[in-house]
């Protein structure tokens, strides 16, 4: 034989195995720059979400805040709802709902169990107190959120006193016409 080729084998086994490890290496690479761009896309979806949350809750025309039920304590709250009751940007977090609720003021419903997401309810009209002491009547809407294993309660409240003074008077209104009806020495008839 002029050519002994089983020199050879080993060069070119080892030149295969080579060529085979390039190309998964190439795969891989590929693969993880792939999976490192979508989580990188997940996390600017995240991030562009949370701050479209943000804008939304700053923005709300109403007071908006978080509750811990456990603690009672404010977690976060709107500027609307610190300018509304007088507070600072930063002084309703941190702070007991009962120094911004008035005694006299029903407590949360409880519902749900704290499992999962549970839908808005009205709650009993609470009144509120403002920093300078003055009371306000207001109408809350809360649900409960889990935020990683607690259950916190998200509160949109409204102010109602001028709603509450309206719906008074109108019934003030409906008492004395009703008492002149009832006790009128003369006889009075409605006719449709």
């Amino acid at each position: 034989v002029l050519v002994n080729l089983e020199l050879f084998f080993p060069v070119i086994n080892y030149r295969l195995v080579g060529i085979a490890s390039a190309f998964i290496l190439v795969i891989l690479t590929l693969v993880f720059a792939g999976t490192n761009l979508s989580l990188r896309e997940g996390a600017n979806l995240i991030m562009a979400s949370e701050a479209r949350f943000r804008t939304m809750f700053a923005a709300a025309p109403e007071a908006v805040f978080v509750l811990d039920p456990q603690t009672r304590r404010i977690l976060s709250a709107n500027p609307f709802m610190a300018q509304w009751l007088g507070y600072g940007p930063e002084e309703l977090v941190g702070l007991e709902i009962d120094r911004v609720r008035a005694p006299d003021s029903l407590e949360f419903q409880e519902e749900g169990g704290g499992v999962g997401l549970t839908g808005p309810h009205l709650s009993p009209r609470p009144r509120y107190r403002k920093k300078d002491g003055s009371l306000v009547d207001v109408e809350c809407t809360e649900a409960d959120i889990v935020h990683g294993d607690k259950t916190r309660k998200i509160v949109f409240a409204r102010d109602i006193t001028a709603r509450r003074q309206a719906e008074n008077e109108v019934r003030r209104a409906k008492e004395y016409l009703e008492n002149i009806l009832q006790n009128s020495a003369d006889p009075i008839g409605i006719v449709d």
